[in-house]
């Protein structure tokens, strides 16, 4: 596509984008299902753009398009119930798939393999985790339809504010279940009181090692959170020394009681939401209609939190071949990261070496666009710069931050110090300052719980910075859509509960 053309198209639409870390390699292997998804009769997503730049990406997807989608989901469940539950039930069988190969490569030898045969295997894993991106997508606006489609509606039939039933929604579709950050979390703190309990603080690694209960209990740490500590842009498995240099870190800084009380925490949080919902329906009498929305919106939400885990099994899979890959070659992690699919088996089947003036270009930022039934293109130097410069101006025209109250608390505004974090692993955070990001992962979460507010680029009432903030009690505003290019580190700033506003101090 020629990229005055490119440019009149990024001109004319509204996007909707996210950021973080990653590599060229997963933005071509996601961004590549989303183009090719068909599961509903959704609307062509093309052009999808991706700028990889560093360790960094950010992604372009029509705004209106990802809302239509979301939308399309709800109306199919209205038309018939049992429709959304069969989409579920179809991912759930895709991942199925990938965990079946993942245990076969678990069961092989990897020196064994030659290059060409590891080229077979991950291409085959590939092919199957392209498929299974295909279902990720419709969850992509994050449960957006939730607040556009059903928040509405629930005020107009209960005489309530918007932000009333925005709250009265989110409560009441708030699964029982624990999610995952804080699953993690209780598991490593019961490792740390173990820990202290069975008077072992100074035991060396290889004394706790051969004690059977808490090696039984690391195990089991391990064999459920192996991938917590990978993401787009790193291979890092959960280790027994590294798990035990943490609780270190916990018991020099903690005593028993203050382990016990922040478990306790963490269920009372749990409770805290339950309670409202139990008050909530007590002064609320539920329609049949009140009911079916709020079982979807639970469903949205179950859905993200199986898809975010189900990501990061994925994630952590296609990094440990990733790096298995680069030790082949002789290349870092960074080079193969940007390397394209087509291109990295190639090179393996072939044992050849890639271009480095190439990759040296991709690192120095390159913009990705994918177009239905089109081959991929990619802009580097001038012309990827003037397409990201174009895309960042797109959130730069509005004067105002606003966005979406998904979490409150009795106080209608609280105010304090911005701290942007684009990636948590580079970027300093203060405690007690207002935490400004793209979107918030797993990664962002110990930050989150040091942050006085948190506010968000992008996310819906299902994102993973409105559950966990709902479940912390710490105030949050979502899809504020330009709040990490008009706030700066040290700004003071005043949040509004009851609006979304944003406001300099």
């Amino acid at each position: 596509m020629p990229i005055k053309k490119l440019l009149a198209q990024i001109k004319d639409k509204q996007w909707d984008q996210q950021s973080g870390s990653s590599t060229l390699f997963f933005m071509e292997h996601i961004f590549g299902a989303y183009i090719d998804s068909d599961l509903i009769s959704s609307p062509d997503l093309s052009p999808l753009l991706a700028y990889v730049r560093g360790g960094m990406f950010y992604h372009f997807i029509d705004d209106r398009k990802l809302s239509a989608i979301g939308k399309m989901l709800y109306h199919n469940f209205l038309k018939n119930k049992n429709s959304f539950d069969a989409l579920i039930h179809k991912h759930r069988i895709a991942t199925k798939k990938l965990e079946k190969i993942r245990l076969r490569f678990n069961a092989v030898e990897y020196e064994s393999l030659s290059s060409a045969q590891l080229s077979i295997l991950f291409e085959k894993y590939l092919k199957l985790s392209h498929a299974w991106w295909f279902y990720s997508l419709l969850l992509e606006d994050k449960g957006r339809m939730i607040q556009e489609e059903i928040v509405p509606q629930f005020a107009k039939r209960h005489r309530m504010s918007i932000s009333e039933a925005q709250e009265a929604i989110s409560v009441l579709s708030h699964p029982k279940e624990l999610f995952i950050y804080n699953r993690e979390r209780l598991c490593f703190l019961e490792l740390c009181r173990w820990v202290f309990a069975h008077n072992a603080i100074n035991w060396s690694r290889e004394q706790l090692e051969h004690s059977r209960e808490f090696n039984k209990k690391m195990q089991a740490y391990m064999d459920h959170f192996f991938w917590f500590e990978s993401n787009f842009y790193k291979y890092k498995p959960v280790t027994f020394e590294m798990v035990y240099h943490k609780i270190r870190e916990v018991l020099e800084s903690e005593t028993i009681q203050g382990i016990t009380d922040e478990i306790n925490s963490i269920w009372k949080g749990v409770k805290a939401i339950q309670k409202s919902k139990s008050t909530l329906l007590k002064k609320i009498s539920l329609t049949r209609i009140d009911r079916n929305d709020i079982y979807f919106a639970r469903r949205v939400i179950e859905w993200m939190e199986y898809r975010k885990i189900s990501t990061m099994h994925d994630v952590y899979f296609i990094t440990y071949f990733m790096e298995k890959c680069g030790e082949r070659l002789g290349l870092s992690f960074e080079e193969v990261g940007f390397l394209r699919k087509v291109e990295l088996l190639k090179l393996l089947r072939n044992k050849s070496k890639p271009d480095r003036i190439i990759l040296k270009k991709r690192r120095a930022g390159v913009i990705l666009v994918f177009n239905k039934h089109q081959p991929l293109q990619t802009y580097h130097d001038a012309q990827g710069k003037k397409l990201f410069a174009a895309l960042q101006h797109k959130f730069d025209t509005s004067r105002f931050v606003v966005g979406v109250v998904a979490s409150g608390v009795e106080s209608p505004t609280i105010s304090g110090r911005v701290g942007v974090v684009l990636d948590p692993a580079r970027d300093a955070f203060r405690d007690n300052d207002i935490l400004v990001t793209s979107m918030t992962r797993v990664e962002f979460v110990p930050l989150m719980k040091k942050a006085k507010a948190i506010v968000t680029d992008e996310g819906g009432i299902a994102c993973h910075a409105a559950i966990v903030c709902r479940e912390l009690g710490i105030p949050c505003i979502i899809g504020t859509k330009n709040a990490t290019k008009k706030l700066k580190n040290g700004d003071k700033v005043t949040l509004d509960l009851r609006t979304g506003n944003i406001y300099r101090s």
